[in-house]
């Protein structure tokens, strides 16, 4: 159904069994979760009850403090972290969980460290 509007339910209304699938309702989940707290709002993105799509997290005030994409509960491309300004301050690769490169940012915008995965390591998160 092209151009449906995902369900959006609270995260606390999500189950996580033995299985490591989500459900709502005992039905693995496909949708929005969020959480609303005292300092801002999380929303993930669900598939089939695993984690599927984008992610993010903003502060009470709206500024967008990180945000990526998972693959079957795995990070995979590109994660992004911000400053309380709304600045990137870093930013790191994925490949199925897999952190493959990592850069971190100075105050003014410019990479200043770069990590790459060397060959036969793994990092998985």
């Amino acid at each position: 159904m092209v151009g449906a509007v995902p369900m959006r339910v609270p995260d606390d209304d999500l189950d996580y069994g033995p299985d490591l699938v989500f459900t709502y309702k005992r039905v693995p989940f496909s949708g929005i979760s969020y959480e609303k707290g005292s300092s801002g709002l999380t929303e993930l993105e669900y598939r089939d009850g695993l984690q599927h799509g984008r992610s993010a997290e903003w502060d009470d005030a709206g500024v967008l403090r990180w945000e990526g994409e998972y693959r079957e509960s795995l990070r995979h491309g590109t994660f992004r972290e911000y400053d309380g300004r709304g600045r990137l301050v870093s930013e790191a690769l994925y490949e199925y969980g897999v952190l493959i490169e990592r850069l971190i940012y100075n105050e003014i915008g410019q990479c200043e460290v770069v990590e790459r995965l060397k060959q036969g390591d793994a990092q998985s998160r």
